[in-house]
């Protein structure tokens, strides 16, 4: 049953019904960067759904999103609408770090805003990019999410940021490829 709700909570909210979500989707999708930044820990878990909390998280109750089931994972790209929807949302948080998604699902750098949007990429927002990686991958989004992940390597090379290359090294790597549990 409480399957059901979580799948129920996930789909209305890409159907513009506010179920427990501080912003319905036009709302998150209407925003500017600093109101991204601003309220980005209210709508990202609901935006970026995954199986679970992720290490960093911290929600309150309240502010708890269902967690993805796999049933709803498995079947996410069978809905259209939501489809549309979740990669409007991705479009929206790669702008504000300053990238774009090519029609071909490849995350580049955006010509224009890029070097005025590079430092979202690094300090608080690894978490959320955290996020975005978990969830493509978890939702079959497997090519975009290898796009983005190859995107901020190159970007950590490119702009000498140590600190991105040890989060891409211990964190998004494992994302990306898993391996075994244990070695």
């Amino acid at each position: 049953m409480q399957r059901q709700v979580n799948d129920r909570i996930i789909l209305n909210l890409f159907n513009g019904i506010k179920e427990g979500c501080p912003f319905t989707i036009d709302q998150v999708l209407a925003f500017k960067n600093n109101e991204i930044e601003t309220h980005s820990t209210d709508f990202i878990s609901w935006l970026f759904p995954t199986k679970g909390i992720q290490f960093g998280e911290i929600l309150t109750a309240s502010k708890r999103p269902p967690v993805l089931t796999s049933d709803l994972a498995d079947n996410f790209n069978d809905y259209e609408s939501v489809m549309g929807k979740y990669r409007s949302g991705l479009t929206l948080m790669l702008q504000h770090f300053g990238l774009d998604l090519t029609i071909e699902g490849a995350v580049i750098k955006h010509p224009e805003k890029y070097q005025g949007h590079k430092d979202y990429i690094i300090g608080h927002n690894f978490l959320v990019i955290t996020r975005i990686l978990n969830s493509l991958m978890q939702l079959g989004q497997t090519s975009i999410a290898e796009s983005l992940f190859n995107q901020l390597k190159e970007i950590s090379r490119e702009e000498g940021m140590g600190h991105l290359q040890e989060i891409i090294g211990k964190t998004w790597e494992g994302i990306i490829n898993p391996g075994p549990l244990f070695d």
